[in-house]
């Protein structure tokens, strides 16, 4: 992610044990960026909540129970 004076912000990628169903995980990224952003979140804890919801989503089937995830309120 790209800051507002350009600096470059990263975090590495979270993996499951297991990858069993990737679809949707890059939505699901996304709708950790977006609510962290909406929490006051900076730009690292949106990033490391994204990563982490993403890869516990590739890790399950489907996307129940996504929302119980550590850092990611009901």
């Amino acid at each position: 992610a790209l800051d507002r004076q350009g600096r470059l912000w990263r975090h590495p990628a979270v993996s499951p044990d297991v990858v069993v169903d990737t679809l949707g995980a890059g939505d699901t990224f996304n709708a950790g960026v977006i609510s962290g952003c909406l929490d006051g979140l900076g730009i690292d804890a949106v990033l490391a909540r994204a990563c982490g919801l993403a890869g516990r989503k590739c890790g399950q089937y489907g996307l129940d129970g996504l929302g119980g995830s550590p850092g990611v309120p009901e």
